[in-house]
């Protein structure tokens, strides 16, 4: 790999884990991306966090690397923080209780376009017995959100109902992006991450990595888990940040709006139901987003594909649910990417 390969900084903000931020670290080291640096800030741990990090970021030789300390501030600041002070053209965030695969940073960024903006995530790892709810394992609720996913013509979205990226800790995105959207929402400790996903897609469409390249920990000190009513409000306070530019243009030609997907949008507005609520997604947009009905005419040759692609999914569902996470992830990706190279003439009407 050549030497003048892109910059990946990686950072850390770690909090009050000092039984899982080694192995975060060590994780970063296991990378064969050839021009990494590694920043760790302690956010005012309370326990060995720091002692930890720092003899672990003791070991590592191979790239540059520093921890420095500060006040608690919360996760949000500590990321801005941490990018803010970032020289490198993409930028990764893992969490100090998560773990990259090997091989991550090759894999994601293949799909990185020189010059432009980027932001991607990966498929997720979780331990067989973790749950998302009594009777229901990450695992299974991760296949079941993929294989709806299937009948959606773009990540976008999927991640408009539902944060499939799981995690800050599975974004890598291009440093101008991050000072584009603006950072880390302190005011949303549970869902800024989705609403920075919210926030970015107006620029950007994401890519989805089908490969299963982080290991998210889900232990009983998770920040989302047991805060059911809070985590609602912010889920919809994230979801805003999507409305607040929805309705108009965006830069990114892909972006779930009903400008780019003007029969599509109408539908899936009436259909989906998001995660932060039991209305369709349209109960929860500004008024003049959803129309009486469809738009007249067949539409651009990208939108009545979508509506074909959403009718013969959803007859496929129960044929979906039992196929493999990776079948449904490789799945999704491609269908995902075929909508991206299509012409651009296909999404016009």
């Amino acid at each position: 790999m050549s030497r003048t390969a892109p910059r990946v900084a990686v950072v850390i903000p770690a909090y009050n884990h000092a039984a899982y931020v080694a192995e975060a670290i060590e994780s970063v080291a296991l990378q064969d991306w050839p021009e990494l640096t590694l920043s760790v800030l302690d956010d005012g741990s309370t326990d060995a966090t720091c002692r930890v990090a720092d003899a672990a970021l003791a070991r590592l030789h191979r790239f540059p690397s520093r921890l420095a300390t500060q006040a608690n501030a919360g996760s949000a600041e500590t990321i801005n923080r941490l990018v803010a002070g970032c020289d490198a053209d993409y930028v990764a965030i893992l969490n100090s209780d998560d773990c990259y695969r090997p091989g991550r940073f090759a894999a994601m960024m293949a799909r990185a376009r020189p010059g432009g903006d980027f932001l991607a995530f990966s498929g997720v790892a979780f331990a067989p017995e973790a749950m998302i709810a009594p009777g229901l394992t990450f695992e299974d609720w991760y296949r079941g959100q993929l294989a709806y996913a299937l009948s959606l013509p773009t990540c976008g979205f999927i991640l408009t109902a539902v944060n499939l990226a799981i995690s800050s800790s599975n974004f890598l995105f291009s440093r101008a992006l991050f000072d584009r959207v603006g950072g880390f929402n302190p005011a949303l400790p549970l869902t800024q991450d989705w609403e920075f996903l919210f926030k970015a897609m107006r620029f950007v469409e994401p890519v989805f990595v089908p490969e299963r390249l982080l290991d998210y920990r889900v232990h009983a000190t998770n920040s989302f888990r047991g805060l059911a009513d809070r985590a609602v409000a912010q889920s919809r306070a994230a979801f805003a940040a999507y409305c607040d530019w929805a309705g108009g243009e965006a830069v990114n030609p892909l972006a779930p709006t009903p400008v780019n997907w003007p029969h599509f949008f109408q539908l899936f507005a009436r259909s989906c139901t998001p995660a932060f609520g039991a209305e369709p997604i349209g109960a929860y947009l500004p008024p003049g987003l959803l129309r009486g009905g469809l738009p007249p005419g067949p539409g651009a040759p990208a939108d009545a594909r979508a509506l074909q692609r959403l009718l013969a999914e959803s007859r496929a569902r129960s044929a979906n649910l039992e196929r493999s996470t990776e079948d449904l992830m490789r799945a999704a990706a491609a269908a995902w990417e075929a909508t991206a190279a299509a012409p651009i003439e296909d999404r016009a009407a």
